[in-house]
């Protein structure tokens, strides 16, 4: 399939290579029996070479800090314990432990780090590379980042004419809004170092929301983004000081890291976590700023949009309350909600579930989808396709299906290919069904024009066994024409559309996405 377009709305492609200054167009190892089993993955997934095999010409990539706090390990934890679980993190993610070590000092700064790696994808951006394939097949290729769609559309015109270079679109996002400078430790005083009894690395709210015009180019050199990413997702895995988080972390490290509170468990002073917390009021004046609703500067700068993945129940009921409070004074500013790597939970409504407790024996024992708080409800879902959004479906395996229905799939040893495909299919028949079936939904075809792909390769995920790079994408895209002829989907679609459907889950929906608001 060489002339089709692969579209990847969240793709770690720099995680990998940014901390040590690796070689962004050199894969890390290869995939091997020994990932499938273990499920930790040791080699990249989305590295520019990979993705320009797998034609992936837009990647959004974005531009995330490593929590200082997923650094730190339990006091009584002993030395050699310590050490060991420094070299695993340092083995899995290919950071070194020199740089792994400096990110428990006050050396280490979220803010500062997002600037680093925007500098280093752009210092190579626009750069010719020939590239040898696993085939043989030598290719000319380049990365570029785009501040517009018009620059995406264009790029993808020149790879159409001119198939001697290929060049792979790069559209700026970023992860956590720690890394705006929040969710850092806080040191104890060194009076060699220190001038204050208590080190405290968080930035101020005044300092945060500056930072947020700089991301939109608001300010003087050199601190504005002469290209503003896309959208932020505001929370990740631990606690930012501002917005709640989902639970999102496996047992090993729930029981493991300091600050990661365990369910029913007394947490420690000084680290109480921000899962299923609200946002607050610094939290709002961010959202707002980020938008552009805030009648500050109104119209200056690009607005940023919110990813609502990892977000809390609590914080994105509130988000949405944003929302409506300003369609109901904006009617035609319409602002669409999206997710960037998520997936369905199967649940009604997140209004109803306020506090959840995501078990880990409520996952195990689940032969559907994940019943996690971090996954889409069906309230959300219309929310999202009435704002006109984007669904980025995972290629976690762990976050697309509960424990029963993974263990499925690797059981099925003669249809391993069609019942792991069979985890993105039931996402998507989940949102065009939960749509088609709402009451007071204006066009509930359009549906599939929410459904685009968000992998997260290279942010420590377990991915589904027969897509676990970007090198799959031809194969995905075969098996999910092969799957969407089933007479499940016989409600929501004719034959006839099948394959300009999954041209749309592949790449026109994000391509749509972007001429809208980019």
């Amino acid at each position: 399939m060489a002339n089709d377009v692969f579209i990847d709305v969240h793709a770690h492609s720099s995680v990998k290579y940014v901390y040590d200054k690796k070689d962004l167009w050199k894969s890390i190892g290869k995939p091997n029996i020994t990932a499938d089993i273990s499920g930790t993955y040791t080699y990249t997934s989305s590295d520019f070479s990979r993705m320009a095999e797998g034609r992936v010409q837009v990647a959004f990539i974005p531009l995330h800090p490593i929590e200082q706090r997923a650094t730190v390990v339990k006091d009584n934890f002993p030395k050699i314990a310590e050490k060991a679980i420094l070299l695993l993190a340092s083995y899995i993610a290919k950071v070194s432990r020199p740089v792994l070590d400096s990110m428990k000092t006050i050396k280490y700064n979220h803010y500062r780090h997002i600037v680093t790696e925007r500098k280093f994808l752009e210092a190579t951006s626009g750069r010719v590379r020939m590239i040898r394939f696993k085939n043989g097949r030598k290719q000319k290729c380049r990365y570029k980042i785009v501040k517009n769609a018009a620059e995406v559309q264009t790029i993808l015109r020149q790879n159409r004419q001119r198939r001697s270079l290929f060049t792979i679109a790069v559209v700026l996002t970023v992860e956590g809004g720690h890394a705006l400078g929040s969710g850092h430790l806080n040191f104890k005083y060194d009076k060699k170092i220190h001038k204050d009894s208590n080190v405290r690395l968080n930035a101020s709210e005044k300092l945060l929301l500056r930072r947020v015009n700089y991301l939109k180019g608001i300010g003087t050199k050199p601190n504005v983004w002469h290209v503003s990413p896309l959208w932020i997702t505001l929370a990740h895995a631990f606690k930012n000081d501002h917005f709640g988080h989902s639970q999102a972390l496996i047992p090993l490290f729930t029981k493991t890291l300091k600050y990661a509170e365990q369910y029913r468990a007394r947490p420690i002073p000084g680290f109480a976590g921000g899962r299923n917390k609200a946002m607050d009021s610094t939290a709002k004046k961010i959202i707002k700023r980020l938008l552009g609703i805030d009648g500050i500067r109104i119209g200056q700068g690009q607005r940023i949009l919110i990813d609502i993945k990892h977000l809390s129940t609590k914080s994105r009921v509130q988000y949405y309350d944003i929302l409506d409070a300003h369609h109901k004074t904006h009617p035609q500013d319409n602002i669409p909600i999206l997710i960037s790597h998520g997936a369905v939970n199967g649940k009604a409504s997140v209004y109803s579930d306020p506090d959840p407790h995501d078990e880990q024996k409520d996952w195990k024992k689940s032969r559907t989808f994940n019943p996690w708080s971090f996954g889409l409800y069906n309230d959300e879902i219309i929310k999202i396709h009435n704002s006109k959004g984007l669904i980025g479906l995972i290629a976690d395996q762990r976050v697309l299906a509960g424990g029963k229905r993974v263990k499925g799939s690797k059981l099925w040893i003669h249809r391993r290919k069609k019942r792991w495909v069979e985890l993105i299919t039931d996402q998507i028949l989940h949102i065009v069904r939960t749509v088609s079936r709402a009451r007071g939904v204006n066009s509930p075809h359009d549906a599939w024009k929410l459904i685009t792909i968000g992998s997260d390769f290279d942010g420590g995920i377990n991915p589904i066994d027969t897509f676990d790079t970007a090198l799959k994408f031809s194969d995905l895209k075969k098996s999910l024409i092969t799957q969407l002829w089933d007479k499940r989907f016989n409600p929501y679609r004719k034959r006839s559309e099948i394959k300009k459907l999954v041209d749309g889950i592949c790449s026109k929906n994000a391509l749509a996405f972007l001429k809208a608001n980019y």
